[in-house]
């Protein structure tokens, strides 16, 4: 693995506006809030905040809020079914050649198929 693996990370966000620091850390989608922001410009602020944290970005992928974490939770579990593996692994190379690889392989293939959804439907 490469030594300047972490420092590369670090210097990733140098020269940035906090703003665009913000915006790449956090992974908003800003042109998915900002259109949240006018279709919900009359609101009350209490309603546009939960519709731009809890709805906009369901409904922009066809989902329902508890669709979504449903999915999402799917991919966090095998995820952390993933790390338990390669941390075994780490210890006992032996065991679990391919598996940990396999099922992020799968878990990547199972969140980009939902993200092909929300393209070919739009």
């Amino acid at each position: 693995m490469n030594q300047n693996y972490f420092w590369d990370i670090r210097n990733i966000y140098k020269g940035k506006r906090l703003q665009n620091k913000l915006e790449d850390i956090l992974d908003i989608d800003i042109k998915l809030f900002e259109e949240g922001m006018i279709k919900k410009k009359n609101d009350s602020l209490v309603r546009k905040t939960l519709y731009l944290v809890f709805v906009n970005h369901p409904n922009s992928l066809d989902m329902t809020y508890r669709e979504h974490m449903n999915v999402s939770l799917y991919l966090a579990f095998n995820s952390l079914i993933a790390f338990f593996i390669f941390l075994v692994h780490a210890f006992i190379p032996i065991l679990f050649n391919h598996k940990g690889t396999k099922l992020l392989e799968y878990t990547i293939e199972v969140s980009k198929g939902v993200n092909n959804l929300n393209k070919k439907n739009n």
